[in-house]
């Protein structure tokens, strides 16, 4: 059995990135996590309790955070960073605005030497500092790949589109990563280039039999589908919650959920990105 890739998963929030990057490459062990929101730090506290997330320690600051120690020790960094200079829900402020945090994410890569990075933030930030991203990476001695995929490309009924960059420095870790059959043979369904393959809006699994649910919801408009859904599963039906009953108390829940990353989408485009550079390479 193959050694598991260490990660060190900065900007954490509930774990999409880290669950996404087992989906694609199989075998994973996160060696220390960095999140700041105290929502966050509680969600991936309970996944660590439960299995679901492997247990490593978690740092609560980014800005302070010191990746020295972990020098030859991590495999693989991810980093879904704060979107907000760059989103349009944002001020688009850039470099400006003070949550612009990917210096300490480069400066972090630099300091524990990573042969492999793994980056997701808002379309956004193709337009809005992407690029500079990229030649950081570039300087450093990495080798580049990146591109915008969708959550509905796996099936999901929204769009929610991101960009992914992948960056490797050594070619024979990257080789033998690409040359294994458990990452070809994880993930979300059958994989076909995002640009070229009519993925948009395909339900990748069906659900059979009484017991198993659907990996999707139908989406807003699909009036149909959620009346076979929920004849199938009623006690799934969303409720809608007006102030009196607690939104207040939910702000955090549904910040994490607009923040965070689809597992499937992150292994979609972490396998299409290697595909690319490992094609890149002959």
């Amino acid at each position: 059995m193959a050694a598991p890739v260490h990660i060190l998963s900065l900007a954490t929030g509930a774990g999409g990135l880290d669950l996404g990057v087992a989906m694609a490459i199989g075998s994973t062990r996160t060696v220390c996590y960095v999140e700041i929101e105290a929502y966050a730090i509680e969600l991936l506290a309970e996944k660590m309790e439960s299995g679901a997330l492997d247990p490593a320690p978690l740092w609560t600051d980014l800005r302070s955070f010191d990746g020295t120690p972990w020098s030859g020790t991590v495999d693989l960094v991810l980093a879904g960073y704060p979107c907000q200079p760059f989103s349009v829900a944002g001020s688009r402020a850039g470099t400006d605005d003070p949550r612009h945090l990917w210096p300490h994410v480069r400066r972090i890569i630099g300091e524990c030497g990573s042969p492999l990075v793994f980056l997701e933030n808002v379309a956004g930030h193709l337009s809005l500092g992407g690029h500079e991203v990229v030649r950081d990476l570039q300087g450093m001695g990495y080798r580049v790949a990146a591109g915008l995929f969708t959550a509905s490309e796996v099936g999901a009924p929204h769009r929610r589109e991101r960009l992914f960059i992948l960056a490797h420095s050594e070619r024979g870790q990257l080789q033998r990563w690409g040359e294994r059959d458990d990452f070809h043979g994880c993930g979300a369904g059958p994989v076909g280039h995002h640009h070229h393959q009519g993925w948009e809006g395909r339900r990748v699994l069906r659900c059979e039999g009484p017991n198993v649910r659907a990996p999707w919801p139908p989406g807003p408009s699909d009036a149909m589908g959620w009346r076979d859904y929920l004849e199938r599963w009623p006690s799934l039906e969303p409720s809608v919650l007006r102030s009196a009953h607690g939104l207040a108390h939910r702000v955090d829940r549904l910040r994490l959920c607009g923040n965070g990353v689809v597992p499937d989408q992150a292994a979609f485009a972490f396998r299409e990105l290697a595909r690319d550079l490992l094609s890149s390479l002959t």
